[in-house]
């Protein structure tokens, strides 16, 4: 977790990636397409609207498979 200026901020970022990349800002896509690449257990549709509100941010495993899938640097 982070302070809530890094989450809003990812969820900033992350929402604009989704966008640039054609994909709907909405917490079941994002969770299902996230899924279909990340190689362990699963994100919840909770856990996706987390990211998207700026809640959360994601661990660095996830935070990777993220970066790979829409074409943006981790950082």
């Amino acid at each position: 977790m982070g302070t809530t200026t890094e989450t809003q901020a990812f969820a900033q970022r992350l929402r604009r990636a989704l966008e640039v990349c054609a994909v709907r800002v909405s917490p079941t896509v994002v969770a299902n397409e996230f899924n279909l690449r990340y190689w362990g257990e699963g994100i919840s549709s909770h856990a996706a609207r987390n990211w998207l509100m700026g809640v959360s941010i994601p661990k660095q495993d996830k935070l990777l498979v993220l970066s790979k899938w829409l074409k943006i640097s981790p950082e």
